[in-house]
């Protein structure tokens, strides 16, 4: 999840790890951040993700 929602999202991120369930993610961008940048940087973290490196707990 990608969200300029600073507040929300993350009571709702934490709330879900306290629960013990999955949580895939959450990246927070602040509205100053320009475009450009944010692509950049959503570019890298895709490539860096590897799906088969995320596990279901328990």
């Amino acid at each position: 999840m990608v969200t300029h929602n600073e507040s929300t999202f993350a009571d709702l991120a934490y709330e879900r790890v306290a629960a013990s369930r999955t949580m895939p993610g959450v990246i927070e961008i602040p509205e100053r951040v320009l475009r450009s940048v944010i692509t950049d940087e959503l570019i890298l973290i895709a490539g860096a993700s590897e799906p088969a490196g995320v596990t279901e707990p328990g």
